[in-house]
This record gives C-alpha cells, structure tokens and sequence, in this order.
C-alpha cells in the first residue's frame, strides 16, 4: 500500500487526519499540552480531537440576565 503525500484522508507521515488521540497521550496529557509529533508533521495536531479541545479559541458569549418581580433571574 503507498500513501500519496498530503492526499486523500492522511498526512505526510500516514496519520488519519480525525482521530482522538495518538499513543503518546500520556506525554501531551490528552492534548493539554504540546503534541508529541508537531515538530515531525505539523497537520497530526490539527487532526487530533484532544489537542483540537484543549487549544481551540471558541468565541465567547456574553449571557445578560433579566432580573423578574420576586428576585428569580431568566435568560428571556
């Protein structure tokens, strides 16, 4: 079996470019800190589910609260 470079569903090095995490999650403690691999193929951390959770920038929401007659807060 041969692997096109940067083809299809794998990087470079043959990693699937979704998957939750490698066998080295105890070293980047599932994707807490920086991936094992990043130095020997950049696309293995944008494709890794654990990495992706913990390094994401989601935008954040502002939530106002509207406080009713008896002192109950709703969000409507």
């Amino acid at each position: 079996m041969s692997i096109k470079i940067g083809a299809g569903s794998f990087t470079r090095t043959g990693f699937s470019r979704s998957f939750g995490c490698c066998g080295h999650w105890l070293l980047c403690d599932m994707g807490k800190n920086e991936c094992y691999y990043k130095d020997q193929d950049p696309q293995i951390p944008e494709g890794c589910a654990c990495y992706k959770r913990h390094h994401s920038q989601l935008p954040q929401k502002e939530i106002t609260f509207i406080e009713r007659e008896h002192g109950q807060l709703s969000f409507f």
